[in-house]
């Protein structure tokens, strides 16, 4: 995840005026996934909840389908 301008083919979703763009080829892999952002003693920051993970890691970035 990273901070950048949209590249012709992302495709881009809008919710409360806020944008993310979604490259095409990754766009597959977060259907139905939340983006969400916590603010933790251990960390702060997004966080990309996926419903269909079958094992995710402790850390929350990593996950098995």
């Amino acid at each position: 995840m990273r901070i950048a301008s949209a590249e012709p083919s992302d495709e881009t979703l809008e919710k409360d005026g806020a944008r993310l763009f979604v490259a095409a080829d990754s766009a597959s892999l977060l259907s139905e996934c939340l983006l969400d952002y916590e603010e933790e003693l251990t960390h702060t920051g997004f966080k990309i909840i996926n419903p269909k993970a079958k094992q995710t890691c402790g850390c929350g970035t990593s996950f098995e389908a």
